[in-house]
């Protein structure tokens, strides 16, 4: 009898130290994962930071060519919020195929010496005035859509697609994107003799601000109105002659993001050139609608009903002679592994 208490014991005892060493096991492993899995959530929230601070310098980077478009570059350069250091990035830029730039940005968690994620971005930028700019009747960042009886006088470019189909050539590169504040400035300064400006806000919309009825504020010295929309562009009715380079770019000026739609309805004519930083659309009555010089829609132009654009050389080489700067834009974005 005590022979089978003394096996039973020691049974019990064996089973004890299985049952500890496997309890002991499975903390041990649970600690280990925990610990592993806390160690993997912070090397991918720094990496994550470190792929922000990389955004964060390719910005820089196009803030600073827009400035000088022979910036090369600077860093390690900290970012920093209440007076804590949140990381760095460093930045370079070199010239390549002409007039493109291709930049590399690094950033570093939670500082480039000593850092736990590092993170590279490749972005390509140019400061795009293609060869055709000022050569086409129409130009769309996106589509063109032609419908009713439409009249195009000149060439057609455009980013997308075209209907009918077979029109036009097709480009590959970023819409090009003018120094709205250099039009902006130009708009206030021309001062009619009545004391009115070419500057027109949505007040002046509102009000009816009469504009400009010729392309030329100074014929004799080949100097267009340049007249700058701050809001959307909708003219209805019997519009009559119109005429300027329309620049109808919202306020893009305070907020780079900004886009601002062209729409005209009836009958009358535009005497000059169309650039709007949206969809351009003309929505022509029984006696026509019309632009005499040339069209620019970042994205779509249609055309519908009794609907002409022409393209005026003339009008097309002032707007050239004004040397208005075209803003560096980001043409292609890839992570470097």
């Amino acid at each position: 009898m005590n022979r089978i208490l003394r096996n039973e014991k020691g049974i019990i005892l064996i089973l004890g130290l299985a049952f500890f060493a496997l309890f002991a096991t499975i903390v041990v492993f649970s600690i280990n994962t925990v610990v592993s899995g806390f160690k993997l959530t912070k090397r991918s929230c720094d990496s994550i930071k470190a792929f922000y601070l990389a955004e964060a310098g390719s910005q820089k980077a196009l803030y600073e060519l827009r400035k000088n478009y022979s910036w090369t570059g600077e860093g390690p350069s900290s970012i920093s919020w209440n007076g804590a250091n949140k990381g760095d990035y460093e930045v370079s830029a070199a010239i390549i195929e002409g007039d493109k730039r291709r930049v590399l940005s690094t950033g570093y968690y939670p500082q480039k010496s000593g850092y736990s994620a590092k993170r590279t971005i490749e972005v390509e930028i140019e400061s795009p005035m293609p060869p055709w700019f000022f050569d086409n009747a129409i130009t769309a960042g996106d589509d063109v859509d032609l419908n009713g009886s439409w009249t195009v006088n000149g060439d057609i470019m455009y980013g997308d697609s075209i209907d009918p189909a077979g029109l036009g050539q097709k480009f590959d590169t970023a819409f090009p994107l003018l120094n709205f504040s250099q039009l902006w400035n130009m708009a206030v300064s021309q001062i009619k003799p009545n004391g009115q400006n070419n500057l027109y806000t949505q007040a002046d919309i509102d009000s009816r601000k009469p504009f400009p009825t010729s392309f030329w504020f100074d014929e004799e010295n080949n100097i267009p109105n340049v007249v700058y929309i701050e809001t959307n562009l909708v003219l209805n009715g019997n519009v009559g002659t119109l005429g300027g380079f329309f620049v109808v770019a919202g306020d893009v000026v305070t907020n780079p993001g900004a886009e601002a739609d062209t729409t005209i309805n009836g009958n009358g004519t535009i005497d000059g050139v169309v650039y709007t930083l949206g969809d351009f659309r003309i929505n022509g009555g029984g006696n026509g609608l019309g632009v005499t010089g040339g069209v620019w829609g970042r994205d779509e132009v249609r055309l519908n009903g009794n609907a002409t654009v022409s393209y005026n050389q003339d009008y097309m080489n002032a707007i050239s002679g004004l040397n208005i700067g075209f803003k560096p834009q980001i043409v292609s974005w890839k992570e470097i592994f």
